[in-house]
């Protein structure tokens, strides 16, 4: 399914500067929206509201793709992102991996 909304995404991406990924999860998604975003100043917040999740998601990241943390390219944030994510906007990329019934006009604004 992310693979799916990412392809999707794709065309977001050419001058993309500031990319989030709401329930980062793994940590998968994160490296995926770092990786699609092209500018060498480019950075991905990776946001969820339990620091457990982020530190196992920083863990899968730092096995094989090390450089993407060392070089901030890739922030990890624990909070409730529900409300967004207002101290590191605007967002050229919005990714939201945890489950919503429907999306916060918090997270768009």
């Amino acid at each position: 399914m992310h693979a799916v909304q990412l392809e999707m995404l794709k065309d977001c991406f050419k001058d993309a500067k500031r990319a989030l990924d709401i329930g980062t999860g793994s940590g998968f998604v994160a490296l995926c929206l770092s990786k699609m975003c092209r500018r060498a100043d480019s950075k991905t917040y990776a946001v969820d509201h339990i620091q457990g999740i982020l530190d196992q998601a920083k863990e899968n990241i730092m096995k094989h793709h090390k450089e993407y943390i060392d070089d901030g390219r890739i922030e990890f944030v624990c909070k409730d992102a529900r409300k967004g994510v207002p101290e590191h906007a605007p967002y050229d990329v919005i990714f939201v991996g945890g489950a919503v019934t429907e999306t916060p006009t918090e997270i768009i604004e």
